[in-house]
């Protein structure tokens, strides 16, 4: 205790000196030293426009290397956050800019104190631990970022504001097509590197926040597949390859499970948990009746692309995969449900290809 209590009486004495001469030095640096990178105004009194001169100081006094590390770590802290004001308090304006702005210049501030602490004690800045918290990731499940990679993904967020995914399972569905899922993934690779882009959105997009919702059970490589097969932007504009990343996903998962992943992409999916609540279904009905529709869809789809439409052995081929559907249907639902699901589904249909007439497009097939 007395140790101790001699060692604060030591330090308190010394960085009282430390302050008088800084702050006669720091006056006449001023006039001529430009000011540090980031840095809205000079701040003299605080003797820091040589952050590396403040701690040789701060060494020569005795300090060993964590007191001093700590002591110049606090002080750039402290005078990065004694530039920002605070924003003004708009919260009826929406998006409130003011406070985006301020995070932004607080990410800059920030960062600036990394850097600094970067050319003062070189790369073990990072790993000390009485700076940890200047060089601490966004989140836990961000490790693998480096502090500048932390800043550009901080001010990327606050340019791109998070897509709106299902309020939970059952609710109603926002399809991410591949051209907004793959894009926010390629946002992402403009700010970060390829590798570090993909983990960040394999984390907190959008799109794998839906993958985690569908209530298919994952392991990690399965979930990390499965997002890589639904990002693909590619497959959104070529029949073909949208049955290859059929197949590869329903290999991947089984039929339960690519039903459940698949669906958050299928506005289908919204029309048959819908009619099937109207019905007084319940979640898993819903799912075996939508399961059947979506083979049945993908069955017609590869008979469409094996040969002419209009050839009898195409027609009579779809007649018996129509009548195996409705069969499969009323063995899941019931005959009743399954003719209500159905006739839904033939609205929605036509609907759809109405809207697409208007709108200039060919219809839907």
């Amino acid at each position: 205790m007395l140790k101790n209590l001699a060692l604060l009486a030591s330090l308190g004495a010394n960085l009282v000196l430390l302050a008088l001469s800084l702050l006669g030095s720091g006056a006449t640096a001023a006039s001529t030293s430009p000011a540090l990178p980031g840095e809205r105004a000079p701040h003299t009194h605080r003797g820091l426009e040589d952050p590396s001169a403040y701690y040789r100081a701060l060494k020569a006094l005795g300090l060993d290397e964590h007191e001093a590390r700590l002591l110049l770590g606090a002080r750039l802290e402290e005078r990065a956050v004694a530039q920002l004001s605070a924003p003004p308090d708009r919260y009826w304006e929406p998006r409130q800019a003011g406070l985006a702005r301020y995070a932004e210049d607080a990410a800059a501030a920030h960062a600036v104190v990394r850097e600094e602490l970067v050319l003062v004690l070189g790369s073990s800045a990072e790993r000390a631990p009485e700076l940890a918290r200047s060089f601490r990731p966004l989140s836990p499940r961000l490790e693998f970022l480096s502090s500048k990679e932390q800043v550009a993904l901080q001010l990327w967020r606050l340019r791109h504001p998070p897509n709106a995914v299902p309020a939970g399972r059952g609710g109603p569905v926002q399809a991410l097509a591949g051209d907004a899922a793959g894009g926010e993934l390629a946002q992402l690779r403009e700010v970060l590197p390829a590798g570090a882009a993909f983990e960040v959105a394999v984390r907190e997009s959008a799109l794998a926040e839906q993958i985690r919702m569908s209530g298919a059970k994952f392991g990690e490589s399965e979930f990390r597949e499965t997002y890589t097969l639904m990002a693909d932007t590619e497959t959104g504009r070529d029949i073909e390859a949208q049955l290859a990343q059929r197949r590869r996903l329903r290999s991947l998962l089984g039929a339960d499970r690519f039903d459940r992943v698949w669906s958050i992409r299928d506005p289908l999916a919204a029309i048959v948990r819908d009619t099937s609540r109207e019905r007084g279904l319940d979640e898993a009905d819903a799912l075996r009746a939508y399961g059947v529709l979506n083979a049945s869809q993908e069955r017609l789809t590869e008979l469409g692309l094996s040969g002419d439409l209009k050839s009898e052995r195409t027609v009579a081929a779809a007649q018996a995969i129509a009548s195996q559907e409705q069969a499969d249907l009323a063995r899941v639902v019931g005959e009743e449900n399954a003719r209500a699901i159905l006739s839904a589904r033939s609205a929605y249909f036509v609907a759809l290809s109405r809207a697409a007439q208007r709108a200039g497009a060919p219809p839907a097939q």
